[in-house]
């Protein structure tokens, strides 16, 4: 009978992260001193997202439970999920593509994460859909504590809620920039390898479609 993986220790996860060029690439350096627990996804699958786990598309559609074995009862938090692999490993044509955005998230005792119905800056979750041409692509989930009395800043570079949620919307954005914007302290990073699939181009097209069906109405 094989073991589940053991939860990593900071240490082991900063050394992930730089492995995998979350740092430098999505996330600062700095952060690596700044992380205080381990950040679990888990999905209904039973697949799991936190020390880069490779994962079926078919496995991680669904919207996630996301659990933080350090959480503060009494503070508040940002959840982030992005992409940074668009059409290549740390694109910086496309951007990142921002699959999830929660503000106001908070954990119970057992530090499973509760979000706030749709307060603050929100993009609803978008399971991954890796495109044809490239490989497994990283998806990252960004846990960052909000400030004493945090009131979200609308982004200057995107919108929030159901108009910044095709994937013109979702795309070119900056996670690092996001974070540091709205003066949040990312606490907990988790991410996972997901690579193409035949639905994937399916969705990616679908996507497309809707994008240039609201560009040419002129939203």
């Amino acid at each position: 009978m094989t073991s589940e993986p053991q939860p990593p220790t900071l240490l082991h996860l900063s050394a992930l992260l730089r492995d995998s060029d979350v740092i430098p690439h999505v996330l600062p350096e700095s952060v690596a001193d700044s992380l205080k627990g381990i950040l679990t996804i888990k999905y209904p699958s039973d697949a799991i997202a936190c020390q880069g786990e490779e994962n079926a598309r078919s496995k991680v559609q669904d919207t996630p439970e996301v659990y933080f074995d350090a959480s503060d009862s009494g503070a508040t938090y940002t959840l982030i999920m992005t992409d940074p692999d668009l059409f290549m490993e740390n694109d910086q044509y496309g951007g990142q593509v921002r699959h999830w955005l929660e503000s106001g998230v908070t954990f119970s005792q057992s530090g499973k994460a509760s979000f706030a119905s749709a307060s603050g800056n929100t993009t609803a979750h978008l399971g991954p859909a890796p495109g044809p041409v490239t490989r497994k692509h990283r998806y990252v989930f960004i846990l960052a504590r909000e400030p004493s009395g945090y009131s979200p800043k609308k982004p200057d570079d995107f919108e929030v809620g159901e108009k910044g949620e095709d994937l013109k919307g979702r795309m070119k954005f900056d996670a690092a920039k996001y974070v540091q914007d709205q003066g949040l302290t990312v606490e907990g990073v988790a991410y996972m390898l997901v690579g193409p699939d035949l639905e994937s181009y399916a969705t990616n097209a679908k996507l497309g479609v809707e994008s240039l069906a609201k560009k040419v109405v002129g939203q």
